[in-house]
């Protein structure tokens, strides 16, 4: 009788580990792509933390700056593989250190309750995006919203993978270049039993910009790393969370005369969706 309780517990666990590894197999291949669905808003909330050190004249200077949005997505019309977008920002917040001493961003708070108009394909692809003037004029306040909009629609590759398969994804505009690799690394499931895939990135960036810092222009030139992780929603495509650190180094020109000034920075930037 125990022989046969033995050879029942290892023909169980034999099928059992059997069916384990073909579910693996078949939940290996997966389609990740947006599926934009006509009215739907979603909300995320947005947080950096920008660290930056210039050197001036062999004094360093440190200055940190904290920024937070939460911003509504809505999809107000699909027609054929264009999307029309609106968004929304509900919260604007930020502050900037600089030598101990702490003071919110100017006029950061008008943000709140203007919007913006988005054009893009199903693929990503940013065609079009109009701003109320105040969302214009705080470009150098922190918010750059086709970054915003490119980080959750305009990086999957539209297509099956299997876990560890890799793409990338280039972008260069206005001055700012990206040479992105992303890789599926795992799988997994949300609290509420849905499948979510784990995605990192790993890009470096370039910046070579005019800067204007309270009415002194200069030039902007820097380059660096970004890595991190995106957990993105195998049903939608929708991007769940992110949390992406970079750092960067260059210079600045211009502003005090001939003089360069060395200019170094780390970013931490999450988004997570909360509706």
């Amino acid at each position: 009788m125990l022989k046969i309780r033995i050879y029942a517990v290892i023909l169980f666990l034999f099928i059992i580990l059997g069916c384990a590894k073909k579910a693996v197999v078949k939940e290996d291949s997966i389609l990740l792509s947006h599926k934009f669905q006509e009215g739907e808003i979603t909300k995320y909330e947005m947080t950096a933390i920008i660290a930056t050190t210039m050197n001036i004249q062999n004094r360093m200077q440190d200055m940190t700056t904290n920024i937070s949005f939460i911003i509504s997505n809505q999809i107000e019309k699909i027609s054929g593989d264009t999307v029309f977008m609106k968004l929304s920002i509900d919260k604007a917040e930020g502050s900037i250190k600089v030598s101990g001493m702490m003071q919110a961003i100017p006029d950061i708070n008008k943000l709140k309750g203007k919007s913006s108009k988005v054009v893009l394909l199903k693929n990503g692809e940013v065609l079009d995006i109009k701003s109320d003037k105040e969302i214009e004029d705080a470009q150098d306040k922190g918010i750059e919203l086709k970054d915003y909009v490119e980080n959750l629609y305009s990086f999957l590759p539209d297509k099956e993978l299997n876990i560890g398969d890799i793409w990338e994804k280039d972008s260069d505009d206005k001055g700012v270049h990206s040479q992105a690799v992303y890789t599926i690394i795992g799988l997994k499931e949300d609290n509420n039993g849905k499948q979510v895939a784990i995605i990192s990135k790993e890009s470096n960036e370039s910046v070579s910009k005019e800067v204007d810092q309270g009415g002194m222009k200069g030039e902007i030139n820097i380059s660096g790393k970004t890595k991190g992780k995106i957990f993105c929603s195998i049903k939608d495509g929708s991007v769940i969370s992110s949390n992406m650190h970079s750092a960067m180094e260059g210079k600045i020109s211009g502003i005090m005369g001939d003089m360069e000034i060395p200019i170094y920075t780390n970013q931490d930037v999450k988004i997570k969706k909360i509706k």
